[in-house]
């Protein structure tokens, strides 16, 4: 779906059902799987469709693999996220397992990235998409500031801990939008939709 213009998803009948796929260094494919399908597998499917119709129910921004054993997952699952639901999931593709998922306090969120063996941060961009005549549309009048949000397995909690930080300097992309926190602590954002870069000690 990369590239792909929303406004135009249902002038062109488009229907967007993303997918995962593993490839080898020599280009073979050694796993394939549509996320609809393992949504529906884990007996998910009314999360596809929570509320009003879209042509692009799920869309699938960011995945992020395990490389190493943690608290709650193993090395080869992956983090999900999953966009136009708002929900980050955690898969396991040896045994097409759902093995946890958490909608909101994120809305719209990118880039789910693995601190430790406990924790995941997660990029919110806060942004509220309205569905007009089946088109997914920000609503760009929302001058909400993102955060990084961070998700602690061992005590079930959401930590805020960037909020002020984002609010000072107004990071505000509407979509996409990385964070990175750095092993030293620092902090390095993109701003994708204003080209901003920011770096934090």
């Amino acid at each position: 779906s990369a590239g792909l213009d929303d406004k135009q998803g249902p002038i062109q009948k488009h229907f967007i059902d993303d997918g995962i796929m593993q490839v080898s260094e020599d280009g073979e494919v050694l796993f394939k799987k549509s996320v609809m399908q393992i949504l529906i597998d884990n007996n998910l499917q009314k999360l596809i469709f929570p509320g009003e119709l879209s042509y692009d129910p799920i869309h699938l921004n960011d995945i992020q693999p395990a490389m190493f054993d943690g608290l709650n997952f193993k090395k080869g699952d992956i983090f999900l996220s999953l966009r136009s639901i708002s929900i980050i999931a955690l898969y396991r593709p040896s045994n097409n397992k759902i093995l946890w998922y958490k909608k909101n306090p994120w809305v719209n969120q990118h880039d789910v990235d693995i601190l430790n063996a406990e924790q995941i941060s997660i990029f919110n961009n806060k942004s509220k998409v309205i569905f007009n005549n089946n088109q997914n549309i920000y609503d760009k009048k929302i001058k909400k500031n993102n955060n990084i949000l961070i998700y602690d397995f061992k005590k079930d909690s959401v930590l805020n801990k960037y909020e002020t930080l984002f609010e000072k300097y107004d990071i505000r992309t509407p979509t996409q939008g990385l964070a990175e926190v750095m092993k030293d602590g620092s902090l390095f954002i993109e701003e994708s939709d204003y080209g901003r870069l920011l770096k934090f000690d």
